[in-house]
Order: C-alpha cells, then structure tokens, then sequence
C-alpha cells in the first residue's frame, strides 16, 4: 500500500511531467530527482541492498570512457 509520501511524490511528478511537456527547462531535472525519492520511498531495504552493490555498480561498468 503507497504512504502518503509516496502518493505525494506522485502528485508531484504529475505535476512536474506537465511542465517538462510545456517546455520548462528545469521540469527534467525535477522530474529525476522526484522520481529517484520515489523509488527510495518504495523500496523494501533488500531491494536497496541490490540496487547499491549490482545495479549501480554494474550500470557504472558498462559506460564507455
């Protein structure tokens, strides 16, 4: 079930998706960093684990100099 932070988040990034839609310069990086807080804000801490020490690491790897 989504907290009340979580049904926030949504709320917001609705709002900042029609900003970026209008053409509002700073709506992308608003929209990245809401839904980064999302993501943190529904994550099980395993879930976290996993993300920190595979996902990001290997996301890491994978960029060409």
């Amino acid at each position: 079930m989504a907290t009340d932070a979580a049904k926030s988040l949504l709320n917001d990034i609705a709002t900042s998706g029609q900003a970026y839609e209008s053409g509002d310069r700073e709506a992308k990086r608003k929209l990245l960093h809401l839904c980064q807080e999302l993501t943190v804000e529904l994550e099980q801490p395993g879930e976290t684990f996993l993300r920190h020490n595979w996902v990001e690491v290997r996301r890491l790897s994978d960029r060409k100099p």
